[in-house]
């Protein structure tokens, strides 16, 4: 799912919030909502999306395959 538009998923399911296994899933949270921007196969490049995110409006984590927050973006 690399390099796709986000998705909307819904905020109250935490399911959707983990990557599947071996991977690492970028979401974005703004105002009560939430984005999937993907599965990525490494942490470097999940990361790579989050350090190169511009919008104030929304924030991007990257979450493991058990939905703990890795990193979180800057702003």
């Amino acid at each position: 799912m690399e390099n796709q538009k986000p998705k909307q998923i819904s905020y109250s399911n935490l399911s959707l919030r983990r990557a599947p296994e071996g991977k690492f899933k970028v979401l974005g949270f703004e105002m009560r909502k939430l984005w999937d921007y993907g599965d990525y196969a490494s942490y470097k490049d999940a990361k790579a999306l989050v350090d190169d995110h511009t919008s104030d409006l929304v924030r991007l984590y990257v979450c493991n395959d058990v939905g703990r927050v890795l990193y979180p973006s800057a702003k």
